[in-house]
């Protein structure tokens, strides 16, 4: 794999390509990430790590609790959740606790930094998370949930809270606006 500051791609026909010619920050912290990894002792990295932390509530109503390694969230129907970070190490357990099957929760990291999956992530519930640094699911790494989507889209609190699943590129460039009416030729 070739690795420059323009690009990451293998040496052949770009199928390595990860998609982040667009944010090269994003392929940046990624690649950071990857080698902070390659070289870290697993007890280093797991303590680099820690159940997502910095909660905001901003739409509904969210308890925290800390037991250990574990984070039980418990929430209302339809919660939005901002984190400044939202990992979860080997070992450690994020639970989110809601009242049924059908709830749901948003949870969308502020922060700067990608979220790093290597513990267990469940819920009786449906579980969003975006974040626009990336997502990284480990080998070890347990969702447990009644649903999950994980995204570097956005979703917007008003399309979360009316159930319509309209994910965004923030970062994409607006080019132009397209009216007018269809007519059939013939």
């Amino acid at each position: 794999m070739a690795v420059n500051k323009n690009r990451i791609a293998d040496t052949g026909d770009n199928k390595g390509s990860i998609g982040t010619e667009r944010n090269p920050h994003l392929r940046w912290r990624l690649l950071s990430a990857l080698v902070t990894a390659c070289f870290a002792t697993p007890a280093a990295f797991n303590s680099a790590l820690a159940n997502p932390m910095g909660a905001s509530v901003a739409s509904g109503v969210a308890g925290f609790n800390n037991q250990g390694s574990t984070l039980i969230v418990t929430n209302s129907p339809g919660a939005v959740i901002n984190w400044q970070s939202f990992s979860i190490g080997a070992g450690e357990t994020t639970r989110f606790a809601q009242q049924s099957a059908a709830s749901s929760v948003l949870n969308r990291v502020i922060g700067a930094d990608p979220s790093v999956i290597l513990g267990t992530l469940s819920s009786n519930g449906r579980v969003f998370l975006i974040n626009q640094s990336g997502i990284l699911m480990g080998a070890g790494a347990k969702i447990d949930t009644a649903g999950f989507v994980a995204s570097t889209l956005n979703l917007s609190n008003e399309d979360f809270a009316a159930g319509r699943l309209n994910f965004v590129n923030l970062s994409a460039p607006v080019v132009g606006t397209l009216t007018g009416e269809a007519r059939p030729q013939g």
